[in-house]
């Protein structure tokens, strides 16, 4: 795994150069085991009853690669809600889910999404897992092992606020949030989304300029425009914040692979994000769909659609929720740096990573 390739070359100052120590994770835990048939948060699954739940299959994607439109498509399409390991989105929305086994399989999750009935075979459950998410942090933040993300794919959150008073006045208190985590023998499937890493890393940014945008940040604090070139000097600027950093945690060739590749952090946590999740289903023995987000535009849809509904053994209703998508970011990169986010990708890539990547690479251009 890619924490296997490179974990020799970290060490406990990592980070920010003072020598700081590792933080706890926010659990308290920091064992990197693939929790118990118990369930390791103490919550047992809840077995039986008038409404059992399905078995559950992951939705295992890299952030920004299309886990919404997926989630949505497979509601619209089988008339059967899907799930989540994240459970204050549920109550954000209104629903009062602990206590509750209509709207979630125990109190560890996972959490049912919508009013849609479940399915009698196997709910499509959002899970980010692990290693994706920060978006200015060095590297000892970023660089996990394939245990730590195998438990993290099992983890999620859920709001101690559960009566039906707080879910009508809805929502979060603050971060108040509780960490739970279930049990990987309710896991049977996974579906492994997968984006183009150009598009991809696009999109981390666009979802980063959302982000400022909401909270109305300053523009000296965050000056990056949501264009070719806001792009470009926002990859300018993240490419220099850790230099120090990398260099230490980094073997000195991956260093000067990752140079001329723009946004490169955020390529390799794209690369390390695949390389566990397929270490992951391997680990677990789960039977795991792939699929490209790309399939779901023009004449694929329709077959991309069939292969996951028939993966999940759900009804098709006929109905369907139309991909649209103006996202277009092909002049975002030159030639050259496409090269070296190729050779970057053969570097880092698991065999499995690199198989399902090899659609997005021209490799005319390095010729």
């Amino acid at each position: 795994t890619t924490y296997e390739h490179l974990k020799r070359y970290f060490h406990s100052s990592t980070g920010n150069g003072k020598g700081k120590k590792k933080k706890k994770k926010k659990d308290g835990s920091q064992a990197l085991a693939v929790p118990a048939p118990s369930n390791a948060l103490g919550a047992p699954d809840r077995e039986g009853g008038s409404n059992p739940w399905p078995d559950v299959a992951w939705l295992l994607t890299y952030p920004n690669s299309g886990t919404g439109f997926t989630l949505l498509l497979t509601q619209v399409a089988s008339g059967r809600s899907t799930g989540t390991n994240y459970g204050y989105e549920l109550t954000n929305n209104g629903i009062s889910y602990l206590n509750n086994p209509e709207f979630s399989r125990s109190i560890n999750g996972p959490f049912k999404m919508s009013r849609r009935p479940l399915p009698s075979t196997y709910i499509l459950t959002k899970t980010h897992c692990a290693g994706g998410h920060c978006d200015k942090c060095p590297p000892n933040e970023y660089v996990i092992d394939s245990q730590t993300f195998t438990k993290m794919c099992l983890t999620g959150h859920r709001n101690p606020l559960s009566d039906e008073k707080n879910a009508k006045e809805g929502g979060m208190a603050g971060d108040d949030i509780i960490q739970v985590r279930y049990a990987p023998q309710i896991v049977k499937k996974a579906v492994h989304l997968i984006r183009s890493p150009f598009d991809n890393v696009a999109a981390r940014f666009h979802y980063v300029y959302e982000l400022h945008k909401k909270k109305n940040t300053n523009v000296n604090d965050f000056p990056f425009q949501w264009n070719r070139d806001g792009f470009r000097e926002y990859c300018k600027d993240l490419d220099t914040l850790y230099t120090k950093d990398e260099e230490k945690a980094f073997p000195g060739a991956l260093v000067e692979i990752m140079k001329p590749v723009p946004c490169h952090v955020i390529f390799f946590k794209y690369l390390q994000w695949h390389n566990n999740a397929f270490s992951t289903t391997q680990l677990l023995n789960i039977n795991t769909l792939v699929i490209h987000y790309e399939d779901y535009k023009g004449d694929m849809f329709r077959p991309t659609l069939s292969r996951l509904l028939d993966f999940l053994e759900l009804p098709d209703t006929g109905r369907i929720k139309e991909f649209h998508t103006e996202s277009n970011y092909e002049d975002f990169y030159t030639n050259e740096e496409r090269i070296a986010i190729m050779s970057f990708v053969d570097h880092m890539g698991s065999e499995d990573t690199k198989r399902a990547l090899e659609r997005y690479f021209d490799r005319s251009l390095s010729r």
